[in-house]
């Protein structure tokens, strides 16, 4: 169960940052990203993918 649960943790930090950098990615494709948040949302992407990691 432990372990199970731990997946479901792996997988939920997963798409959290698949979501992160889909958001940032599409900011800059439409070039309406503003740099304070883009900035931001870069951190917040590396430091979820470190936190699985």
């Amino acid at each position: 169960m432990k372990t199970f649960l731990r997946f479901l943790g792996n997988l939920a930090v997963i798409i959290i940052a698949f979501v992160f950098y889909t958001v940032l990615q599409l900011g800059y494709a439409q070039k309406k990203v503003n740099l304070l948040f883009a900035i931001i949302l870069a951190v917040l992407t590396v430091a979820v993918i470190y936190w699985m990691y």
